[in-house]
């Protein structure tokens, strides 16, 4: 038995030297990510290369983050980007997914986000760009197409649209170039609820 001890700790050290072995890899990875990313391009303190941590996660910004959960995101996303459904922190702020109704994301995956975290860009958009097996997902979401907003709208928490995407004639029924994406309808920056019902003419304002 007490033969067996040295082998023991020896065994021990060998697996505490792979472990550190690997630590650098894993930042490098992680790091990897966010480079790869359209973050990866941003400069917001010429002291620090593009793309480098410092420039969202310093406590100056720490700071402004504590006043308002997506001045981090406004400072630079402040006019919208040619093709972009973002129109601008103001108006996010009015919809139904930045307004006081919002909810934080639900998850089981990722992983839930707390309360205060409701209408955050954060609930939708993985600020180091998020990845899955067909690779970097667009416009850095936390899941790729319907599944993201089925997260949320598939009958657990809000309305179960995912019940008309079981019918035999939907939208979304077609692959390929002819799909239709939840995005193709709805602007998810600008969506609001209806207040008392839309009427003819009018469209609903959840097709905002």
């Amino acid at each position: 038995m007490t033969g067996s001890r040295p082998r023991f700790a020896a065994a021990r050290l060998v697996l505490l030297a792979a472990a550190l072995a690997a630590a650098p890899v894993a930042a490098r990875a992680a790091s990897g990510r966010v480079k790869d990313s359209k973050h990866g391009l941003v400069r917001l303190d010429p002291r620090h290369d593009a793309g480098a941590c410092r420039h969202c996660h310093s406590s100056e910004v720490r700071r402004s983050k504590e006043r308002d959960r997506n001045a981090l995101c406004a400072s630079c996303h402040r006019t919208p980007a040619p093709g972009s459904s973002y129109q601008g922190d103001a108006t996010y702020e009015r919809s139904a997914h930045g307004g006081p109704g919002a909810i934080a994301w639900p998850g089981p995956k990722p992983r839930a986000r707390k309360g205060t975290d409701a209408g955050a860009c954060v609930t939708c958009h993985d600020a180091h760009g998020a990845v899955d097996e067909a690779g970097p997902i667009p416009a850095m979401t936390v899941l790729r197409g319907e599944a993201l907003c089925l997260a949320c709208h598939g009958g657990t928490n809000r309305t179960d649209v995912a019940a008309q995407l079981r019918k035999p004639f939907r939208h979304g029924a077609a692959t390929g170039p002819d799909a239709v994406a939840c995005a193709d309808c709805h602007n998810p920056h600008l969506v609001q609820p209806d207040r008392g019902g839309a009427v003819a003419p009018a469209a609903s304002a959840r097709l905002a």
